[in-house]
């Protein structure tokens, strides 16, 4: 029996896990939503002064850059299988109205808002890029799709 270098079998059995754990149905990536979107508020909640928004800025960006990951992922998702029912759980729409009730407490503090826009500002711009590349796909297959024609 051929014996593998250590470092291979822990990348093996950690590629695995990760596949494992990836979404593969529209509930599963809106049950990894619900979960991401929990964690923000729960660490949003702990945040009551500026002087604490301020710490928590890296936590906020990576919370932010989650979120627009998953959504990114689940555009793909949803491109590869158009026929999906996207319709969103009620668990997923309280999640994301408790998310948008805690920014909005937060925009409150004292700078909130502008230090919210900059810890969102690159997910935004990730996002953003990748909706403009979508459109741009979407739109060199329709110019290039054969017209319909009355048969």
């Amino acid at each position: 029996m051929k014996a593998y270098p250590k470092n291979t079998v822990l990348l093996l059995i950690f590629l695995l896990i990760m596949s494992s754990c990836s979404p593969t149905t529209s509930n599963d990536y809106q049950t990894q939503a619900c979960v991401i979107m929990k964690k923000f508020v729960k660490d949003l909640k702990k945040i009551n002064d500026p002087k604490q928004l301020k710490k928590k800025q890296k936590l906020l960006k990576k919370h932010f850059n989650n979120l627009t990951n998953l959504m990114i992922d689940y555009r793909i998702f949803l491109d590869k299988q158009p026929e999906i029912d996207q319709e969103e759980s009620v668990k997923m729409q309280q999640r994301a109205y408790e998310l948008k009730c805690e920014l909005y407490r937060i925009y409150q503090l004292d700078g909130g808002l502008d230090l919210i826009e900059e810890v969102q500002k690159d997910a935004y711009l990730k996002l953003s890029l990748f909706e403009h590349s979508l459109t741009n796909k979407r739109i060199d297959l329709f110019k290039h799709s054969k017209p319909l024609t009355k048969e």
